[in-house]
């Protein structure tokens, strides 16, 4: 009869064959790259070959539109997804990169061919428009549309890439977009194990998030900016205190992308971080001259107008659930004018921001979301709570905007810690990231409420000693499964300390 292994003879037998799997992994990975590179290579030579020998119009005879597709888009679908495919191939071939950020690189690579095949059905693409469009108004040197209401400096950009075309112009920015998914991946994991999530929570974390995720969805379909946003808002914390200059020049890019990141800058001033806040400042005025040496004040003086009349372009609509609409909505039902709504939604908004002040203080004191002894620790306690208030705070708040708290609602997950919480906690996740949108009102206003449900349980959760119980068995026996072996589920809840 055999004897049976024992936990050390599974060890060994694991230990043992590692070196062999890691070899053939390796040459794994080399044989992909070399066939992706010889079928790149068939590909382009094959096509330029008719393109030169018969013409343009035989190359198009070999291609064909779908129902219910554009077939411009079919393609660059197709090259996005096979482009991602080969960088990640490449990216894995690399020993080095592949002993230490495989797990990313998965995770961008499954979160981007997820979405390009997503995006390849969408036949339209609504607000890229209103950019080129401002981008005209600064070229031809007038006023700026009505709905422009950002920061000039994007449209500057875009002005500099007129000459393109204006279809050109909105691919790049369809482009742009897919390429700030793979690197949102990138940046929030690493901002994820920056506090404290670990190697496969930080990886199953992220790719739940942004598998399943309406604002990621609206801000691909729509051309948003908001994927660029939080990307330099990621780069902002991760840069900090290390990279000062670059911490300060993300920072004051998303504040010049769309101006809500601007309230961020108070974790710093708390910290009393004078050389960073020199450097935000120096580079919030670079960023400026940008716009400024070639078209002068005026945009910036036709985005303050645009701002100041920002309903006159912008109708109540049920799915823009910022509290200006919440109350704006109820008087227009009521039948009465709107100006009515604006003593009560600044008394809300103050109201926000105390409780945020609150939960911002308890974060700090209690080092909530990072220990006291992590670099630069007063920002980052401070940044999640900072973050539900830009939400909040903006007088429009489309379904699309969410995308940029993602850090906020992840970290909150270590703090719930009682039953009611939990509960809580899910109901104020679906409401904002994984139920459709719609217009109903006051039902598509969960999306107001789920920021405000967040924002209570960071307050509830900061004011304890340590991590909740559930989240500490989670991360428990995900590492432990990282090493092969698993733990026995604890009694919750556990005894009291920090998961660093």
């Amino acid at each position: 009869m055999a004897t049976p292994l024992t936990s050390n003879d599974s060890r060994n037998v694991i230990q043992a064959s590692r070196p062999r799997t890691a070899t053939e992994v390796a040459r794994a990975l080399e044989l992909a790259c070399r066939a992706w590179i010889l079928l790149t290579t068939c590909f382009l030579v094959g096509n330029g070959a008719i393109v030169l020998l018969l013409g343009s119009a035989r190359l198009h005879d070999l291609v064909q539109e779908g129902p219910l597709s554009r077939l411009s888009l079919t393609l660059a679908s197709v090259a996005i997804a096979w482009l991602v495919v080969g960088a990640a191939l490449f990216a894995l071939g690399n020993r080095a990169l592949r002993e230490r950020h495989w797990l990313t690189v998965l995770c961008a690579f499954f979160v981007l061919m997820l979405y390009a095949n997503i995006l390849r059905e969408r036949l339209a693409y609504a607000d890229v428009r209103d950019y080129v469009l401002a981008a005209h108004d600064l070229a031809q040197h007038t006023t700026l549309h009505a709905r422009y209401l950002y920061p000039p400096f994007f449209a500057t950009v875009l002005a500099a890439l007129l000459p393109l075309g204006d279809l050109s112009v909105e691919w790049i920015c369809w482009a742009a977009n897919m390429a700030a998914l793979g690197l949102f991946v990138v940046l929030l994991r690493s901002a994820l194990l920056r506090y404290g999530f670990g190697e496969w929570p930080s990886a199953l974390a992220t790719v739940a998030f942004a598998a399943i995720n309406v604002p990621i969805l609206r801000s691909l379909g729509y051309v948003q900016v908001n994927l660029h946003v939080v990307n330099m808002i990621l780069i902002a914390i991760l840069g900090y205190p290390r990279w000062p200059i670059l911490s300060a020049l993300a920072l004051a890019l998303a504040v010049h992308i769309k101006a809500s990141p601007a309230v961020l800058a108070l974790a710093f001033l708390i910290h009393r971080d004078g050389r960073w806040t020199g450097w935000f400042v120096a580079m919030l005025a670079a960023l400026a001259a940008v716009t400024v040496l070639p078209f002068g004040w005026r945009p910036f003086v036709d985005v303050w107008h645009n701002v100041r009349h920002i309903y006159d372009a912008n109708g109540i609509a049920f799915r823009e659930t910022s509290v200006d609409s919440f109350f704006r909505s109820w008087l227009g039902l009521m039948g009465q004018p709107l100006g009515h709504a604006t003593p009560v939604v600044v008394l809300v908004k103050l109201g926000i921001f105390a409780a945020v002040l609150a939960t911002m203080a308890r974060a700090i004191k209690n080092h909530a979301f990072v220990s006291g002894d992590e670099p630069g620790a007063t920002v980052l306690n401070a940044i999640p709570a900072l973050l539900v208030f830009m939400l909040l705070a903006s007088p429009l708040v489309w379904e699309h905007h969410p995308v940029m708290v993602a850090l906020s609602y992840l970290l909150a997950l270590k703090r719930v810690d009682t039953p009611a919480e939990y509960a809580l906690y899910g109901l104020a996740y679906i409401l904002e990231y994984q139920l459709p949108t719609f217009d109903f009102f006051p039902w598509s206003f969960g999306r107001l409420l789920s920021p405000l449900i967040l924002l209570g349980i960071m307050y509830a959760g900061s004011q304890r000693p340590c991590d909740g119980a559930l989240w500490r068995w989670v991360t428990a026996k995900l590492g432990a499964k990282g090493a092969g072996v698993l733990p026995a589920p604890p009694h919750l809840p556990g005894p009291p300390y920090r998961a660093r």
